[in-house]
Parts: structure tokens; sequence; C-alpha cells
């Protein structure tokens, strides 16, 4: 019988696109696929504002963990 205590995380179990705590992780790489597909030519403070609005980030753990990221050639030819 296990110990309640250290009780493995059902996410963790599915071996999806978490780390070592159960999270999943935003690069920086993966904020510039992002805003390369969707504004490719937005100035630099402009991108941040954008970043923050609209909550990137959270939008790319959504996709990591429905299996649909990164980008692919189709979804950005259907994106424009």
């Amino acid at each position: 019988m296990r110990n309640k205590r250290y009780r493995i995380n059902p996410r963790r179990q599915k071996g999806g696109p978490f780390d070592l705590f159960g999270e999943i992780p935003v690069l920086t790489t993966d904020l510039d696929d992002w805003m390369a597909l969707v504004a490719p030519r937005i100035s630099a403070w402009r991108r941040d504002w954008y970043i923050r609005g609209y909550d990137v980030p959270g939008k790319i753990r959504a996709a990591k963990l429905a299996g649909a990221w990164p980008p692919t050639p189709e979804a950005q030819s259907t994106a424009r």
C-alpha cells in the first residue's frame, strides 16, 4: 500500500508535456514561434503588451496540453 504523502500526480502519469513539478513549461522560443505566426511585424513594446494582454503563455500551455504544439506549416497557412 502506498503512502498517501507520496501519491503520484495523475497528470504526470499521462506522459504529457509536463516538467518536474507537473506544470507545462512555456519557453521564450515558444513565445517567439507564436508571435512569428500571429503577428510577425509587431514592434517590441507592442509585442510585450500583446503577450501579457492576450495571455499568450496560457494559450501555449493549452495548445501543448491539446497536442497542437508546435504549430505545423498547415496551421500557419490556415491562420493567415
